[in-house]
């Protein structure tokens, strides 16, 4: 009854059973898991140490997640983020210590483990990059507001139509995504711009956005396609979302 927290109630609490799950998945899947929360990303980190310090086991995790990180560079190519990845997988063979390093290393370089395997449609408070528990709730706050399309739309000479699909596109429809079809998962990056895009402190890379989610849409909703062909079609089209 009390799995959530981990059959201790009196000493532990996590209502919606989050940091269990990161700390169970993170033992068993280590960088296969793709946490969807800060709280499940902290749980992974407890669960990839632990199962660092068990002799045996932890050899066993540490090429687990080697290969994690090198089938990440393979399905994203080779950057610097990616390189550190691999990096930070080598240092977690040095015994106990390098499970501990790695661990910092990673958040600090790497990729942040709570965006790993998020679709977004791309990326007055500032979210921080790696907080998409706070995306989540300023995407549920753009979708319920109703004077931010005019306000971009004046504040970008882009016609109001033109910002009321994007904003549909990236807030309220479904797409046909990799794992079936959702809304984009909200992301820290483009809560970021719209917010800025409202205010009129946008950035020549915001308005890159605009017009990549605008080609996009108008792709995707033509040619009935995929997220991913939509996408890639953006791009080969001269019109990249600048967050990758």
């Amino acid at each position: 009854m009390y799995r959530y927290a981990n059959n201790d109630p009196v000493n532990y609490c996590d209502p919606d059973g989050r940091l269990g799950k990161g700390i169970h998945q993170g033992a068993i899947k280590g960088d296969y898991f793709n946490p969807s929360n800060t709280t499940q990303g902290v749980g992974k980190f407890i669960g990839q140490v632990g199962v660092g310090l068990v002799p045996g086991l932890g050899q066993a995790a540490d090429v687990r997640d080697m290969s994690a990180a090198i089938n990440t560079v393979r399905t994203e190519g080779l950057n610097w983020r990616t390189g550190i990845g691999v990096a930070a997988g080598g240092i977690a063979f040095i015994p106990g210590v390098g499970d501990a390093a790695r661990s910092v290393v990673k958040p600090l370089f790497g990729k942040p483990a709570s965006a790993v395997g998020r679709v977004t449609g791309a990326r007055t408070t500032t979210l921080q990059p790696w907080d998409f528990d706070a995306a989540e709730s300023a995407y549920n706050v753009i979708r319920a507001s109703t004077g931010d399309v005019m306000n971009i739309a004046s504040n970008t000479g882009m016609r109001n139509f033109q910002i009321d699909r994007i904003k549909d596109h990236l807030f309220n429809r479904t797409h046909r995504l990799d794992r079936g079809v959702a809304r984009f998962d909200a992301d820290p990056a483009i809560a970021n711009a719209w917010n800025r895009l409202q205010s009129g402190t946008h950035n020549a890379g915001d308005i890159q956005l605009l017009k990549h989610e605008l080609f996009e849409a108008k792709f995707e909703g033509i040619f009935k396609t995929n997220y991913r062909s939509a996408h890639d079609a953006a791009n080969r089209a001269g019109r990249p979302s600048g967050l990758e």
